[in-house]
Parts: structure tokens; sequence; C-alpha cells
């Protein structure tokens, strides 16, 4: 039988969750929580079986979809259909949930934020990318323009031979997923979070977007520069965008420069 899963970003509905007398709950049963460890495991992804909520009293219910639709644009939130059980998968995604990098060093991945799963097919290796998505027939979420998406499943991912190895990311894959989530971690820089930007998300987004192409583009790694291009940006609604030649300009500007223009 094929169940219906929600996996949820615990850090960005932290303040509902800990306010929920049902996720403080460890033992209930159609839910699991990623992350080991009582202060730890609201933060991180929770997995919720859909099945097994559909057979809780409609308080519940409506309890946890009201924290399913406690972030903006729901970009908390992705959908899986599997046949294994809540137990198998909960268990199965755990080893994904945290990698090494290679000076040894145990980091978080966010996998459940969906402005970071879009890009795992492109971060993670065929193998990895194979052997996180084996059990899961279908991985949907919406994006920031309210449109689903659904993930690209390796077609023999069923059948890979999982590598008796500690899940790491190489520091080739950790350039690639930087650069990929250089828009949003500019706009945490901003300030502009996605309850500010409301329904303009996409919006929001695509000028950091053309911000950040421009100042790769330019050559510069200065992310103090970045910032104090992308300020004269938004304020201006992109508008300064086509009064210079950025990319010329930030090839050798310091950010005192571009304060100054």
């Amino acid at each position: 039988m094929t169940r219906r899963y929600f996996l949820i970003d615990g850090a960005m509905v932290h303040d509902a969750l800990c306010a929920s007398p049902l996720f403080t709950d460890s033992t209930l049963n159609w839910y699991v929580a990623l992350l080991s460890g009582e202060h730890r495991r609201l933060a991180g992804p929770l997995l919720i079986d859909m099945n097994l909520l559909e057979e809780e009293d409609a308080t519940t219910t409506l309890s946890v979809h009201e924290v399913l639709n406690g972030f903006t644009g729901r970009l908390h939130v992705s959908q899986l259909q599997s046949e294994k059980d809540l137990t198998f998968l909960a268990h199965h995604l755990q080893r994904f949930t945290c990698f090494y990098d290679e000076d040894f060093l145990l980091l978080g991945l966010r996998l459940a934020d969906t402005r970071i799963l879009a890009h795992l097919p492109n971060v993670f290796t065929p193998q990895q990318w194979s052997e996180m998505t084996a059990p899961i027939q279908q991985w949907t979420f919406s994006d920031r323009r309210g449109d689903g998406v659904a993930l690209a499943l390796p077609e023999e991912r069923a059948s890979v031979i999982p590598e008796k190895k500690q899940f790491a990311l190489s520091a080739a894959q950790l350039e690639i997923l930087i650069d990929a989530t250089e828009p949003d971690i500019l706009l945490d820089t901003l300030t502009y979070t996605p309850p500010m930007m409301e329904n303009r998300l996409y919006d929001y987004w695509h000028l950091a977007q053309q911000c950040v192409q421009i100042w790769q583009q330019s050559g510069s790694r200065d992310r103090e520069v970045l910032r104090q291009f992308a300020m004269k940006v938004f304020n201006s609604k992109g508008k300064v965008l086509q009064e210079q030649d950025w990319v010329t300009l930030l090839s050798r500007a310091t950010p005192q420069d571009i304060f100054a223009l």
C-alpha cells in the first residue's frame, strides 16, 4: 500500500511546534522527529504519516494542518509517497540529515527546507541521490510561485546498493549548494524574511538572483560588495541595474565604493 507523508522543516515553524502538546509529546505514533535529543528534535526535519494521522480525531488533524500552513509559501513542507512504513522511512532519511565535510566535521543538512531540497539532485552524486530516494515513489513541493514541483527520481533507485560509509559531501558539492542557495543567503543577509515578502517570494528571490549573477560574473568574491550592491538594487526596486555596467564596476570595487555611489 502506498503511504502519504509530509516532511517539514521544524526550524521554520519551531515556535508553533514547541507550543503544541502534539509535537512536544514524543510518544505519538503518527510522526517521527529525524533529529535525536530533546533540545534538537523539533528544530530538525519531522516526518508525518498522513495515513496514521487520518485515524486521529479532527482536533489533532486541524492542529497538524495549521503547522503545515504555518510558514509563508509552505516552503517548509514537502510531500512524499512510499510503500514503506513510518519507522522504516524515518530511519532511512535520518542518515541524510547530517553530513561530514572533507575535514570530517559533522554538519546539519536542511533537507526539509524546500529552498535547499530543490537543489539536492544537482548537489548529490548519482549514487547518493539514488540511495536517498530509493524507498520513495514520489516527492513534491510548492515553489516560490506556488506551483507544484516534482523532484526527478532515478529510475533504478529501488535496486541501488547502498555504500557502507558515512554520508559525506565534498568541497565541490558544498560549493554547488552554496552557489545555488546564494540568493536566499543574500535575502537573509538583507533581513528580507519570507513573512516580510508575503506573496512576492519569487519577485524578491528573482531580484536577489540577478544581483548574485552580476556579482559572480564580475569575479568579485567580497560578500560585503554583494550586500552593498544588493541594497542599492532593492532600494531602487531594480532600477539601478540599468544604470551602470555593474559587472565591470563590481570587478574592482570595494564595499565603500558601492556605498558611496
